[in-house]
Parts: structure tokens; C-alpha cells; sequence
């Protein structure tokens, strides 16, 4: 399943990076987050495929996080969240 998911990459305030993977997990099956690069708070979300737009739409409402997409073409994992 998740060899087909949307992979997309953020950076996330470090106080906010355990927020958020809690508020991801507790929609079971949607989306898995793990830390790429610890140092600049880069996170990798592979969401589910067919639930983008529910992944978008928790976002939207979770205005309180400090989260921005960015664009990552190659980083070597250092450790998950």
C-alpha cells in the first residue's frame, strides 16, 4: 500500500514535529511521518492514496502548527519521528 502513497516533504517547528505525527496517527491508515533531517526539521508524510484531500484538509484546521512545504530532491535519512 504504501509503495503507491503521496510522499511529500515539510518543515516543522521542532516543538511541533510530535503534534503533529500524534494528530496524523490517530487517523489510523492515513499517513506515516518520518524525520529526514533532524537538523533543519525536514519531515517526509507519505500519505495514504486516495486520502490527499483528508490530509489536506487536517492541515488547514490544525492552524496552530508551523508547518511549511518545502522541496527535498535527495537527503539522507537520519532518524524517525
Amino acid at each position: 500500500m504504501w509503495d503507491r502513497s503521496v510522499e511529500r516533504y515539510y518543515r516543522v517547528h521542532p516543538e511541533d514535529i510530535c503534534y503533529l505525527t500524534f494528530t496524523l496517527e490517530a487517523y489510523e491508515g492515513l499517513a506515516i511521518v518520518t524525520t529526514v533531517d533532524r537538523d533543519a526539521c525536514i519531515v517526509r508524510i507519505h500519505i495514504a492514496p486516495g486520502w490527499e484531500e483528508e490530509f489536506d484538509e487536517i492541515l488547514k484546521a490544525e492552524t496552530q502548527l508551523r508547518i511549511q512545504p518545502v522541496t527535498v530532491e535527495h537527503c539522507e535519512e537520519q532518524g524517525t519521528s
